[in-house]
């Protein structure tokens, strides 16, 4: 736990200690002046060591109280980052566009953009000290099958993945069962990589060929690695395929879904600059004749005035956001 009631721990513990030695250094001081006082305060000890013993027992179960309940958060916290870190690796930001609905399931998933838009980008982001790492990626919920077992499964992630020239490959990071590392760029189109959940679910292992079911086609993969349930490898059952083949079989060419980003520093140092890096991308992201106009709108008064009449139905973001336009 590094705050407590938003103050540092260590700015919590200095004080306190500050304040003990100060205590105590003027009641040693006050006994080391005044003896009578001293064996007034002592005296009581030996004289009543049932309330004394009391007295000592309700400190000590207090302690172990506050202890305790500290400690569950920090293992609540702890277990909250470790599973988030295990789902997504090294990504500390995803970015997407306008999220869609799927009328014959009420899922939610975003809309595509152009793979130009994803590479203006990585071009804005290659001199950004605190990015590390920026990868492209498409991901989609299709069936599959294992013909040499007879197993399916009808929800499994198809992801395609691209890594950009300017960065790292921390955002897309790969790591097979054995424990090397797995580049995603060079498989050829009909390869792929499954991870283990998948390969639990298919029975399926290196060298297997597994069926794509795609509308009314039916697309036949070589399954050439099997990656650890981590990062861009997926929690849940997963492919990865090259985004170019990815882009071919889903028919949509030279578009993307989502952007993957990582921060400088590793899995929990990056997280602390996500805010930080989320402004700079909005910035860079944001339509500039439209942020222009909306300016502007909000420079009149009368613009002003209506938006102070719902100043309580406005959430402390939107507070934030306006303020910073005006």
């Amino acid at each position: 736990m590094t705050d407590i009631f938003g103050l540092s721990t260590d700015t919590i513990s200095k004080t306190l200690l500050i304040g003990f030695v100060v205590a105590i250094s003027i009641v040693l001081i006050m006994g080391l002046r005044s003896r009578i006082l001293l064996k007034l305060a002592l005296r009581n000890i030996p004289r009543r060591p049932g309330q004394t013993l009391l007295i000592i027992v309700g400190i000590m179960l207090s302690t172990v109280i506050i202890s305790a309940s500290l400690g569950t958060g920090d293992t609540l916290s702890y277990s909250i980052k470790r599973s988030a870190i295990d789902n997504l690796g090294e990504i500390d930001l995803i970015v997407t566009k306008k999220m869609i609905i799927a009328p014959d399931s009420w899922e939610f998933s975003p809309s595509y953009m152009s793979y130009s838009e994803y590479d203006n980008l990585a071009e804005q982001l290659k001199e950004y000290q605190n990015v590390d790492s920026v990868a492209a990626l498409i991901a989609e919920t299709v069936a599959v099958s294992n013909p040499r077992t007879l197993l399916t499964y009808g929800r499994v992630n198809l992801t395609g993945w691209t890594q950009s020239n300017y960065f790292g490959d921390s955002a897309g990071y790969l790591e097979s069962t054995s424990g090397k590392a797995v580049d995603y760029d060079e498989l050829n189109s009909n390869e792929i990589i499954i991870n283990e959940p998948l390969a639990e679910q298919l029975d399926a292992v290196k060298g297997d060929t597994i069926q794509l079911f795609l509308k009314d086609e039916i697309e036949d993969l070589s399954v050439i690695g099997i990656v650890k349930p981590e990062g861009a490898g997926g929690v849940e059952p997963t492919i990865i395929m090259s985004l170019a083949h990815a882009q071919q079989i889903l028919d949509v060419e030279d578009q993307i879904n989502w952007v993957m980003i990582s921060n400088k520093g590793d899995a929990y140092e990056g997280t602390e600059l996500s805010e930080e890096v989320a402004k700079h991308i909005r910035v860079l992201l944001a339509d500039r004749s439209v942020a222009l106009n909306l300016q502007s709108l909000l420079a009149e008064e009368s613009i002003i005035s209506a938006i102070s009449s719902h100043d309580d139905d406005l959430s402390e973001t939107q507070k934030e956001e306006i303020d910073l336009l005006v």
